[in-house]
This record gives structure tokens, sequence and C-alpha cells, in this order.
């Protein structure tokens, strides 16, 4: 009916029509009461045309500037009727605080013609994404928006140049702004999940295994017999750290926090370990080795670590960075340490991923057959449900994970969604 007025007013414009809404009543009184209203505004023309009455108040439309913040957000069932999932993802509005980290409802993009597109069953959180939550980590502010790389789920379409993966397929693999209902990755950064692996087991093998692989095979060119120094051992990247240089004969010294995670890397098979809470290593290292110290060191560590770590490190050696903290706030090394032929590495996967996707599949090649192989295994790892998302960020900022912590992604348990309003630039009224 309001349409209908609307398209009047606009044909008919000799003419005044106004639309009146008034509230159903039962009551006399309401309803004379109504009546008065209604015949005052017959009489009185104060050039409003869509006029509504409830309660005794009067209502007519006004624009109001406002911002999406400001608006009380719409939400729909996870779950749709039909039985599909809500494409959602993990968005933070501002970084910094991790409650607010929310489930917003999003949308799904096709897959090109060398992808494929999963429903997400599991994702692996790493220390950059906390880092993103918590406002730590520089970067595109957009880019700090979202999160997870890790993932692994079924398959629900594949692009047309993709032969090897079909819809249905248990596959694990690697993209960018993972932690989602629906991700989309490249057919060459994905693998087919063995028999016996889970999904939560399969989340916890992309950027950890990528990470360390590329640092000690491909830069470090590591050879059977040699040393390594692989700092916080326990942690994702160093448990996959400890699996490869056990694979390939090195003489393995690791650190960690507490004796209970020293013991668990000599149970992984570390030679030597040393605490990550102090800068005794090095000392002990050197005595270790006669002085010679070691050829190589994965280090995720900060500040006075940086020194020692170099102190350690035999001629020839190589200086394998992982960690973030101290790139970004441009702490200074001398050149004096690097004067024995020392390479140094600053290693940083996801910038490979951008602007080298076909070399890191040719590294995602060639760890696929360990996986396949069981060379390489999942990590231990402390899954929590996607609606504790605060929590396990929470977990691993604590430094308490051994391993991987785990988003399980069971859709059936979410509550409604939030859907969010379009971001372009632009004025919103409401």
């Amino acid at each position: 009916l309001r349409g209908l007025v609307r398209v009047t007013r606009n044909e008919r414009l000799a003419q005044r029509w106004i639309q009146i809404d008034l509230a159903a009543t039962a009551r006399a009184d309401d309803a004379a009461v109504e009546i008065l209203d209604l015949l005052a505004e017959l009489i009185h023309d104060d050039g409003e045309v869509e006029i509504a009455y409830r309660a005794g108040q009067r209502y007519v439309n006004r624009l109001h500037r406002t911002t999406p913040e400001e608006l009380p957000p719409r939400r729909q069932n996870a779950i749709r009727p039909d039985g599909s999932v809500l494409p959602y993802r993990l968005e933070i509005d501002k970084p910094g605080v991790l409650t607010d980290l929310r489930l917003n409802a999003t949308t799904r993009r096709t897959p090109g013609p060398e992808e494929i597109e999963i429903l997400v069953k599991a994702g692996g959180v790493n220390f950059r994404d906390v880092m993103k939550a918590l406002g730590i980590y520089p970067g595109n502010p957009i880019d700090l928006k979202w999160f997870g790389d890790d993932v692994a789920g079924i398959v629900i379409a594949v692009g047309e140049n993709v032969t090897t993966i079909r819809p249905g397929d248990r596959v694990g693999g690697l993209t960018a702004y993972s932690f989602r209902a629906y991700a989309t990755l490249h057919q060459n950064l994905c693998f087919k999940l063995p028999d016996g692996i889970s999904f939560e087991e399969a989340a916890t093998l992309p950027t950890v295994f990528l990470t360390a692989h590329y640092a000690i095979n491909h830069l470090a060119r590591m050879q059977p017999g040699e040393r390594i120094l692989i700092h916080a051992g326990t942690g994702g990247v160093g448990q996959a750290a400890i699996q490869i240089a056990n694979h390939l004969g090195l003489e393995i010294f690791a650190t960690a926090g507490t004796p209970e995670k020293r013991a668990l890397l000599r149970d992984l098979g570390a030679h030597h370990t040393f605490s990550s809470r102090t800068l005794d290593f090095a000392d002990e290292i050197l005595r270790i080795t006669d002085g010679r110290g070691v050829d190589a060191v994965l280090n995720s560590l900060a500040g006075d670590f940086i020194p020692k770590n170099f102190a350690v490190l035999a001629p020839f050696g190589r200086y394998l960075e992982i960690g973030k903290i101290d790139v970004y706030k441009n702490s200074k090394i001398g050149l004096e340490p690097l004067r024995n032929n020392i390479s140094v590495f600053v290693i940083d996967l996801g910038q490979h991923i951008l602007e080298k996707p076909a070399y890191v599949a040719e590294l995602f090649a060639e760890l696929q057959e360990k996986f396949a192989q069981g060379v390489y295994r999942p990590l231990p790892r402390t899954v929590f449900p996607i609606t504790d998302v605060v929590e396990a960020f929470r977990y691993m900022a604590a430094g308490k994970h051994v391993g991987k912590v785990v988003l399980n992604f069971d859709h059936t348990t979410l509550d409604a969604i939030p859907i969010g309003l379009n971001s372009e630039p632009g004025q919103r009224f409401r």
C-alpha cells in the first residue's frame, strides 16, 4: 500500500496524498483518540505525507547520519533452512582487544580455474594471528582484520583446470584469511588427507612445516651430522623443525621455557636442551661443542637472545630468523658477528605466498610426499571450538600451548551470525 501511495503521489502532483498509519486497537477510548488524531492530520497540513501514531506519539520519517558501528546488527542463523552453512569469517574491527573478535557474515568466492573451494572443518592458529588481533603486527590495516592460513575441510567445488581433486575429497592446505566457513585454495597449495589423518591433525601441518622445510633445507641447506639450535622447540615451527632435523640426521640443540617442555624436547629427539628464559644456553652450547658452536640457528626469540645466537654460530653458520618483533622494531646488530662467513636469512612465508606462489607450491609438493609416507607427522594440538576463539587466542598469547592451537569449525554449534553492512566509503543513514 505504501508503494502504491508513493507512486500515485508522484503521478498526481496536483492532489494531496497522505498516508496515516494508526495502531490497531480494541479499546473505545483509544479509538476515539485516534479518530481525533486522524481529523487533525486531515485539517492541518504541515507538509508531512507519511505519518504514524503509536501510543499517542506522532512519528514521521527522517534521515539521520550514522555509521555501521552505531547500527544494531542484523543476524541470521549459521545453518540455513536448507541445511547449508551461511558464509561467515572471523574478523576484528579494532585490533588490540581480543574480545572484539567476531564471526560476521560474508560472501563466497567462485573458485578460479586453478582453485578449489572447501567447507572449512578446522584451522590452525599461528602466532601472527594472535599478534594481529592484539594490534602488535605491522602491516596493511585491512589485512589486520582477518585471520588464518592453515586450513582443512571438504571440497565442495573445483575450477575447470583442477583434475586431481574432486568435490567430496578431504583436504588440508594453505590460503590467506582461512578462518571462515568457506575457503578458496590454489590446487597446488592443498593436499588430500591420508587415511587416518583428521581435519584437526591436518590443520597442524602446512605453515609450520613449510617454514621449517624452507629454512632448513632450502636456505641453510643443512647436511647430515651438522648441528642446529632450535629455539622454542615445543612450538609449532619448533616441533616441525625437530622432525625435519631428525630425518636429516642433524645434532639438535633446542630450548624451551619449562622443565616439562624440555623433557618433551628430549622425547621428540633433541640431543641437548636448554632454558629459553635465560641466556645460559650460549655458554652451555660452546662448552658442549668445545667452542665451535652450531652450524645453524632457527630463532624466534627477541632482545638479548639475538647477540647470543650469533655468539654460538660456527664459521659458515646460517642464521634463520622467523621472529617478528626485532625485525619490525628495526633492532640493530653489528657486522662483527658476521665476520666468519655467516649468512643471515629473515623468513616471512606470507610474503612468499603473495609474491612467489609457484615457489611455495614447489615447497608444498616436496612436503606432500613426506606427509603421505608418514615421515612427517601431525603435531600435538590443543583444540578449541570456533565459538571459543577468544579463549584460543588468549591461550596461545600466554605461551601455554605445546605444538599447535587448532580451531574446530563445527558450524552447527554457532549462534546467529551478524550480517554486516557493505564497508565501501559513502554516506549511511538510518
